[in-house]
């Protein structure tokens, strides 16, 4: 039965490739109808950096995590794609989520410096069907680090996916281009088979862990050697942001928290709209107070959505990193799990979004 069922599925890999083209054909004018000036607005303002053929990864390079150095270039880990998972079917099922990390650097004018493969992995777990996603970097006791999802592909006759997702650390080296596993964080309480968008940053000599949204989750480093993290914030939010866009799905983080100003990290979290044609995406920014590490001010509206999002899979935007410069921000994002893209908001622009947050009375100071 199982070998009926594949040669089936191998017998029609070109009809479904056909439904899947004319899928995103009709998503694609799905989305200039529902909002056609939002649609040129990002059409005009997102610039593509990578895409399919890009280093001879045909199913793309996307969803980029972001650093400046200490000589104010840019360094960039995105993952490369041998085939866009979505069209992995049949003889090429082999190929669903296989890459390899891209690193890229930027000088201050945005012109790439050096693209290329990362190569040299080192001390990864030794497992079939491992593969690594979502990358998102950040310094901390003054080294590149980058905390990013291992998953495991399952493979079987009826269908190809992903089993389990787990969130890990490793230190990237610019220089040498090779990344080098550290380890998984150990948290103080259990998680799931499939955990994603953690994310990180360093204060004071602290590395603090963003765990979820809502409730809004807390934790600090408690043990460097072994990676542990102990919760010092597990609280609800108020409906208005537990449910931030209305659309009843789950709230998950971005971005990586950044400097905004000398009292606040920046950081954007998403929602998806899962009504109508596909999923769509959008991002709110969040401040979150340095001396407390609540959220202190959201943007009123979404400061990205994915409507005019280019790619295989229409209406995903995934913004996964963003830099501060003096005047502006950059955001670096993932376009239907295919391209690599980038676009600025101005501080003064992003100055006038911020409405405070009254929803919940966060203690006086980190516990």
């Amino acid at each position: 039965m199982k070998q009926q069922i594949k040669a089936y599925t191998d017998r029609h890999q070109s009809l479904a490739k056909l439904v899947i083209s004319l899928y995103r054909f009709f998503l694609l004018i799905y989305y200039i109808a529902q909002n056609p000036l939002a649609y040129l607005h990002y059409r005009t303002h997102f610039k593509i950096i990578a895409g399919p053929g890009f280093l001879g990864f045909r199913g793309g390079v996307f969803n980029p995590g972001t650093v400046t150095t200490e000589y104010g270039d840019i360094v960039m880990l995105a993952k490369g794609q041998t085939q866009h998972w979505m069209l992995a079917q049949g003889d090429s099922s082999h190929e669903y989520f296989t890459g390899r990390p891209v690193f890229m650097s930027f000088d201050k004018h945005h012109h790439v410096q050096e693209s290329c493969q990362i190569q040299d992995l080192y001390n990864f777990p030794i497992q079939e069907n491992l593969e690594i996603e979502d990358f998102r970097l950040f310094y901390f006791k003054n080294k590149v680090w980058v905390n990013h999802n291992i998953i495991q592909v399952e493979r079987t006759a009826y269908q190809t996916g992903y089993t389990t997702a787990r969130v890990c650390l490793s230190h990237l080296d610019p220089i040498n281009k090779s990344l080098t596993f550290q380890g998984y964080p150990q948290l103080d309480f259990d998680i799931q088979k499939k955990e994603k968008n953690w994310i990180f940053t360093e204060f004071e000599g602290e590395l603090y862990l963003f765990y979820s949204f809502h409730p809004y989750r807390v934790l600090k480093l408690s043990h460097y050697q072994t990676l542990t993290f102990s919760t010092i914030i597990n609280q609800p939010l108020g409906s208005q942001l537990s449910n931030i866009g209305g659309f009843g799905t789950f709230v998950s983080y971005s971005t990586n928290p950044v400097d905004y100003d000398e009292q606040h990290f920046l950081l954007l979290i998403h929602q998806v709209d899962p009504h109508g044609m596909g999923r769509l995406y959008y991002h709110w920014g969040v401040l979150i107070d340095k001396a407390t590490m609540y959220p202190a001010k959201v943007t009123t509206v979404p400061l990205f959505s994915g409507i005019g999002a280019r790619g295989t899979l229409r209406g995903v935007i995934y913004v996964m990193s963003v830099i501060a410069q003096p005047h502006e921000f950059i955001f670096y994002c993932g376009e239907g799990d295919t391209y690599l893209s980038r676009t600025t908001i101005s501080k003064d622009k992003l100055d006038r979004l911020w409405i405070n947050q009254p929803d919940w009375h966060p203690a006086p100071q980190l516990a």
